[in-house]
């Protein structure tokens, strides 16, 4: 249905607006660039099937025959037979558009190639103006229905010699999609052509032009041919000129030097002259060079293999410019089966501790290296690497300039893919230990960490700086001593303590700027004195590195780092720690009481007990008593659902933790939505009840339900009895065009004065439900559950029900297609009357309907539009489809005027069938298909009823 609106809106403005419009191109230009344009089919103009038995040209006098049949190429079948029925859509001698019509039937005993076939249609163009096409419909209209709007093509063309009212044609012709046009087959292609401007032609002195008829003649004045050979039609200057005929429409072109060769395209140049050739570069035609590009032969043309060799891979096209005929293309596909060249290996690691060039192997297959990229730069041959026959070696030398890691080097061809090698350098590796030691001391006492190197080389380590931290509140008074390998320490070893911040800054550098004082063996770098605080219990403290730094040897070449922490171990006051049970408790809202928490204090005392948020007050949130502190009802109400960790802090030793899980009450809260029960075109309530309301009632809701939208109206939604002062709380709205219903319910004192305390009826529902709705049960349910709360503004636990709403019963009087029924015997013809009841007001606009029928037992004869039908030469079609056993029957309001639409009951069509005479007594049907639909004058489907007809044979 949408789809005949659609065209309906398209027919109304085509007239003035057009459908797509195309501007004159050049000769190389019309063969690649198609001018077309799609349009629905509403009506079959023709529905008798043509078929030509005779062996002749149709259409052509005897005396102009011969001259047609003696210039047919040999490349057409002599069975192709044609013959052409035209006439003017504008017959004034003086328009802005040319509207040829044209009807072409195959009258041959094979079918033809409708991409081999052209029309021509002569006039003068009176000037040379740009000019725009059209192809407004075309298909086959008999036989089997096939849309051929898509497919036409239209190209502009001027006659070699000015004529007697003619000096330009319109060619109409069809890509490769439009397939065949059956023996015995008809179609049908309505064109236009105008100027840009829109200024008017002459018709009137055009050859072509039919000023008479308003419907298919067979004219001569247009032409038709088939692989350039004239089937129908004389020219303007009744000659038959026959198009050249390219034999080699597409070839290959292989780029790899073994294989490239000229490619010959075999031409019947049928008395065309060649002009010339010129290929696509993707923007436009190039003119080729003859003699160097191309040669020119009785054969043909033969495309130079150094010409061919210039294109991209890929399909060009090339036009070839005949004087006479209109231009022809080949394509050419440039391919390049060239061998890529390998290389061997993909990957190397070069090892600076152990340098070595890099040999790599190459496969050329009849490539030549053309060079090698690292990424920054082309290498130099002969010193960076060097070739020899197959093999490339890159140079220590070379790989000496590569940083660490990886780099690719990238091996152009003189064809193929590129080749990569990833060469991975790998440096040499300095490894040196620095380790911290440990040491053990009591609060008060004075210790000592050494600081040890490992894997110093015969380099040395000439500078260094890295930074350890300690824990200031453990120590104080550190200093820091050099070892006995460094080398005039007052010079070289220059470390600071940051006792603010607990941190070591340690610097080593050669003094001399000669590299006379680095430290050339392993042993003691330095060590570190730590006065341990009094009064500090049992425990262990790291010293540690907090920032590595780096070290680097005389060559300036940096160490690897490898760091080994240390520790000091602090000999204090023993201490015992507190404990509590239990560690972990429930606080059940539902069933409140006290937590009891029992203290082992083993000489301590409790200083405090946090929340995380707060330290709890003695004597209000917790009662300590002897050995046991109880946390208090009112203190536990205050937690929130959940653990919370109370912390218990002591006079020494470690905290204690208790979690306490806060278990809030359930509320279950029921939400049912009701079930009804009604016919189309009724309304019908639904309820919706609560059950499971505490004593603090519930005080706000928010929720949302879905229905059916295309099945209900007139929604509407009233408060039960037990909604508190609804005008006030209760606040429903109907989002009609999503099928929604949004409840809001709040207490608006602000004082809990009007929330529901009890279960009930809290809303009805009211559905009108639409006339002429199918029967069925549809669901009324939540599409949002939102949430309900009580005064306490603590959620309940909600539990929804679904319901339904079931229609039954669709009311006989709404609008309704009824297909008569009829008795008879075989060989009988009977009429079978189609009505329609109860139309709209708004009347049809349009309709399709499809009824099977059983074509073992009746034939369709033929299809009578009935008294409603306005105009049905224009609105009404139909097609008895015999292979699928469907009739289709469809109206259009065409001119989407609102003057043709069917507004009153009655017949809508006669349909006369025939019992056939084998058929056998019974009962058989004439009944939709499932696709029947009807549509009003605003695009909308229409609701109906379909009664289907019976055939009783005796």
């Amino acid at each position: 249905m949408r789809r005949l609106k659609l065209f309906a809106i398209i027919a109304a403005v085509l007239v003035t607006v057009g459908i797509q419009q195309t501007k004159v191109v050049s000769a190389a230009e019309k063969a690649n660039s198609k001018v077309q344009m799609d349009n629905v089919d509403t009506r079959n103009l023709d529905n008798t099937v043509v078929l030509g038995a005779e062996n002749k040209v149709n259409g052509v006098a005897q005396d102009k025959k011969a001259d047609a049949n003696k210039n047919l190429n040999a490349a057409v079948d002599v069975n192709a037979h044609v013959k052409v029925g035209m006439f003017n859509g504008s017959t004034s001698s003086s328009s802005n558009s040319i509207n040829p019509k044209f009807k072409v039937t195959n009258t041959g005993s094979s079918s033809i190639k409708l991409s081999n076939l052209k029309l021509r249609y002569y006039y003068t163009s009176d000037d040379n103006k740009e000019q725009s096409f059209w192809c407004d419909y075309a298909a086959t209209t008999s036989g089997t229905y096939s849309t051929l709007t898509s497919n036409v093509t239209g190209v502009f063309g001027k006659l070699n010699q000015a004529v007697t009212n003619a000096d330009s044609y319109l060619e109409i012709g069809f890509n490769e999609a439009a397939g065949t046009l059956e023996a015995g087959q008809t179609m049908e292609i309505q064109t236009r052509v105008s100027k840009v401007d829109w200024s008017n032609y002459t018709q009137s002195n055009d050859y072509s032009f039919d000023s008479k008829d308003s419907n298919y003649v067979e004219s001569d004045k247009v032409t038709a041919t088939l692989n350039g050979t004239t089937l129908w039609g004389v020219a303007p200057d009744g000659k038959v000129t026959i198009d050249p005929v390219i034999t080699t429409e597409s070839a290959t072109f292989d780029k790899y030097v073994k294989k490239a060769a000229d490619i010959n395209i075999g031409i019947k140049f049928n008395d065309n002259v060649l002009k010339a050739l010129s290929y696509y570069n993707g923007t436009s035609y190039v003119p080729m060079v003859k003699e160097k590009d191309y040669i020119v032969t009785d054969a043909g043309v033969t495309l130079s293999k150094d010409f061919l060799s210039t294109l991209p891979l890929g399909k060009t096209t090339i036009s070839f410019d005949f004087d006479k005929a209109s231009s022809k293309i080949v394509t050419i596909e440039v391919i390049n089966s060239t061998p890529s060249s390998v290389i061997t290996p993909a990957s190397s690691v070069y090892d600076q501790s152990k340098k070595a060039d890099i040999p790599v192997t190459i496969t050329f297959n009849d490539n030549t290296l053309v060079s090698i990229n690292d990424g920054k730069k082309d290498l130099t041959a002969g010193t960076d690497y060097i070739l020899k026959d197959n093999v490339a070696t890159l140079t220590q030398a070379y790989l000496d300039t590569l940083p660490v890691g990886d780099s690719v080097l990238t091996f152009k061809f003189s064809a193929g893919d590129v080749q990569k090698l990833t060469v991975t350098v790998k440096p040499v590796v300095m490894n040196l230990n620095v380790v911290i030691g440990n040491a053990t001391g009591k609060a008060g006492t004075t210790v000592v960490v050494p600081v040890t190197v490992k894997g110093i080389t015969k380099n040395g380590m000439n500078a260094c700086t890295f930074t350890l931290s300690y824990d200031k509140n453990l120590f104080e008074n550190v200093k820091v001593t050099p070892g006995d390998i460094c080398v005039n320490p007052d010079a070289t070893f220059i470390p600071s303590v940051d006792a603010a911040n607990g941190l070591i800054n340690i610097f080593y550098c050669d003094s001399t700027g000669e590299e006379l004082e680095a430290i050339l063996k392993d042993g003691l770098f330095f060590n570190i004195s730590f006065d341990i605080k009094n009064g500090l219990k049992s425990q262990s403290s790291d010293v540690k590195v907090s920032d590595s730094g780096n070290f680097v040897d005389t060559k300036s070449k940096a160490y690897s780092l490898n760091y080994t922490n240390g520790s000091i171990s602090i000999v204090g006051e023993q201490v015992v720690n507190s404990a509590i049970t239990p560690a972990s408790s429930v606080y059940d809202q539902g069933n409140k009481a006290d937590i009891p928490v029992t203290i082992t204090y083993n000489g301590n005392t409790l200083v405090s007990i946090n929340d995380g948020k707060k330290d709890l007050t003695a004597g209000t949130d917790y009662i300590l008593k002897d050995n046991v502190a109880t946390l208090t009802q009112a203190y536990l109400d205050t937690l929130p659902a959940g653990d919370t960790v109370l912390t218990f802090k002591f006079s020494a030793g470690d905290v204690q933790k208790l979690t306490v899980t806060v278990k809030p009450v359930v509320m279950n809260l029921n939400v049912v939505i009701g079930n009804a029960t009604g016919k189309a075109g009724t309304t019908v309530v639904v309820p919706v009840t609560v059950k499971g309301i505490t004593k603090n009632g519930m005080n706000a809701c928010t929720f949302t339900l879905s229905y059916d939208k295309n099945l209900f109206e007139n929604v509407k939604v009233t408060p039960g009895d037990i909604c508190v002062n609804p005008d006030a709380t209760f606040i429903p709205s109907v989002d009609a065009e999503n099928g929604l219903i949004n409840i809001f319910y709040c207490d608006s004192t602000g004082a809990e004065l009007e929330a529901i305390l009890k279960d009930g009826l809290f809303f009805n529902i009211s559905f009108d439900i639409k006339a002429g709705a199918k029967e069925g049960t549809t669901d009324v349910k939540v599409s949002d559950p939102g949430n309900f709360v009580d005064t306490k503004s603590a959620a309940y636990n909600l539990n929804y029900t679904n319901g339904s709403v079931t229609i039954v019963g669709v009311p006989v009087d709404k609008f309704s297609t009824n297909i008569g029924a009829v008795e008879g015997k075989a060989g009988d013809t009977l009429v079978i009357p189609v009505s329609l009841k109860n139309i709209p007001v708004s009347g049809i606009s349009s309709l399709d309907l499809k009824f099977k029928y059983d074509s073992n037992l009746i034939d369709i004869v033929s299809v009578a539009p009935g008294s409603i039908i306005a105009n049905p030469k224009a609105n009404f079609s139909y097609y008895d489809n015999k292979n699928n056993n469907l009739l289709s029957m469809s109206f259009l309001d065409f001119e989407a005027t609102g003057k043709d639409l069917i507004k009153s009951s009655g017949d809508l069509v006669y349909i006369t069938v025939k019992i056939k005479d084998t058929a056998t007594p019974g009962v058989t049907k004439l009944s939709d298909n499932g696709e029947t639909n009807f549509g009003d004058a605003d695009g909308k489907d229409l609701i109906f009823v379909l009664n289907n007809g019976t055939i009783t044979i005796h």
